[in-house]
C-alpha cells in the first residue's frame, strides 16, 4: 500500500486520516464528504498533487503548508477562515474554497500572494 498513488475514500464517515500518514507516494486523495477535522496526518504526503477534502469539518489548513507539489485543492464547505498556510504552495494552480468562513479581504490577499492560482470562492 505504501506505493499507492491515488485514493478515493469519500463519503465514508471517516474522522481520522492517521492511517494515511504512511502513504508518502500518494499523488491524489479524495476524502470529501466525511467527518474530518484534522489534516495533520497529511503533512508528510509531499508528493500529493491533488486533494479533495470538501464537505468536512476542517478549520486549519496549516498541515498542508509542506505539500509543495500540491496543484489542485478543493476545500469547500468546511470551517476554514485563513488561507495563509497555502501561500507557500507555489505550484498551486487551482483552489476551490466556497462555503467557508473566509472573508473577502482574505480571498483578495490570497489572490495577490498567489497570482498564478485560480480561486473559486
Amino acid at each position: 500500500m505504501v506505493n499507492l498513488q491515488g485514493l478515493d475514500c469519500g463519503e465514508n464517515k471517516i474522522s481520522d486520516l492517521e492511517p494515511l500518514r504512511i502513504l508518502t507516494n500518494l499523488q491524489h486523495l479524495n476524502c470529501r464528504e466525511n467527518k474530518i477535522s484534522d489534516l495533520e496526518p497529511l503533512r508528510a504526503l509531499t508528493n500529493l498533487q491533488g486533494l479533495e477534502c470538501w464537505e468536512n469539518q476542517i478549520s486549519d489548513l496549516e498541515p498542508l503548508c509542506a505539500l509543495t507539489n500540491l496543484q489542485i485543492l478543493f476545500c469547500d464547505k468546511n470551517q476554514i477562515s485563513d488561507l495563509e498556510p497555502l501561500c507557500a504552495l507555489t505550484k498551486l494552480l487551482y483552489l476551490s474554497c466556497s462555503e467557508n468562513k473566509i472573508s473577502k479581504s482574505e480571498i483578495e490577499r490570497f489572490k495577490k500572494a498567489m497570482p498564478n492560482c485560480r480561486v473559486d470562492s
